[in-house]
């Protein structure tokens, strides 16, 4: 095979072929949403990136994968988009136990790294954020984003709900109504945690009570498909009344790729339990990109915008490489 492959209207410097063996051993035995998302990345590292070479998985037996990056590339942060996004990770990682080192560093197929790269730059720019998270959440009463906490989950777990729930970001929202929590959930290539917590306990039911999030708490509580979201939800309104001293509900929100259609599916399952549905939102990532591309207002602004594009959401130009590989794979199959 000698083709040319086509690269976002231009022609990749490699033979099909050539960048096949660059982008790398695949798993052919996964989902095929997964496999999807994991070899755009396995091309973003061997076409974008120029890195010849990936790394191998941390399980016991280490497996060589195209979407791993060896431990020195890993090492020179090109997991991550942004010098933003590299110095929250680092700055996070100070804070304490929360983010997986290997995980955010080597995998590029991370919803910790994503979450690093979409909200390092909106950290360091808060009014950008604030205009960012307006249209995402089709609000016009948000002033101001004062903080925003990655991979969050608090000191005293026992003050609040007495378990290990962290959420993916917590943002500290001023509007012209006070002061309100958004936590945000992201999910890339992963699922919904199937691990089974249980929550109808004291901690949670009297936050039920306080709050009246749920119309039917215990049915919720027993909703093993939402659970994540409702662990999820409860923390967000737990440190809400902690830290606001308010029983003002506050928002979650669900980012996720746009061919996730569990995602989709689960976010519509637990608005069912809520009192009020639009407590709960949910975005492609392609929605947010746009917002905060609509957002920028200077020229850094919109190339960091465009990494996040290229690196998560622009698989039509992985897409050559991929009917080429599963061409491949598929012939393969048929010679045994």
């Amino acid at each position: 095979m000698v083709s040319r492959l086509n690269v976002g209207g231009a022609t990749s410097h490699l033979a099909t072929k050539d960048l096949l063996e660059l982008i790398g051993e695949q798993r052919p035995q996964e989902p095929t949403f997964v496999r999807r998302r994991r070899f755009h990345q396995s091309w973003y590292r061997a076409e974008i990136l120029e890195l010849p070479h990936y790394g191998s998985t941390e399980a016991r037996p280490a497996r060589p994968c195209g979407s791993v990056l060896t431990d020195s590339d890993a090492k020179m942060g090109n997991n991550f988009t942004s010098d933003a996004a590299r110095k929250l990770y680092l700055q996070r990682r100070t804070e304490g136990w929360g983010l997986e080192p290997i995980r955010c560093t080597k995998y590029l197929t991370s919803s910790q790294a994503l979450s690093l790269n979409l909200f390092g730059p909106l950290i360091e720019d808060k009014t950008w954020a604030a205009r960012s998270l307006s249209l995402v959440l089709g609000r016009t009463d948000i002033d101001v984003v004062h903080h925003i906490w990655i991979e969050y989950a608090p000191a005293r777990r026992s003050k609040f709900l007495n378990d290990m729930t962290r959420l993916d970001a917590v943002v500290l929202l001023e509007t012209n109504s006070g002061e309100e929590l958004l936590a945000i959930e992201v999910k890339y290539a992963d699922r919904f945690s199937s691990r089974r917590v249980s929550i109808d306990r004291a901690p949670y039911r009297k936050l039920a009570t306080d709050t009246e999030l749920w119309q039917d708490p215990g049915e919720v509580f027993a909703t093993q498909s939402v659970n994540q979201l409702v662990r999820c939800h409860a923390l967000a309104a737990a440190l809400s009344i902690d830290w606001l001293e308010q029983t003002r509900q506050p928002t979650l929100l669900v980012l996720h790729h746009r061919e996730d259609n569990n995602s989709h599916l689960t976010v519509d399952r637990y608005k069912s339990h809520l009192t009020k549905a639009n407590l709960c939102q949910e975005a492609s990532l392609d929605d947010f990109v746009r917002a905060l591309a609509a957002a920028s207002e200077t020229d850094e602004q919109r190339s960091l915008v465009s990494a996040i594009h290229l690196r998560y959401l622009a698989e039509k130009q992985s897409e050559a490489a991929w009917q080429a590989w599963n061409s491949i794979a598929v012939n393969a199959h048929r010679a045994t």
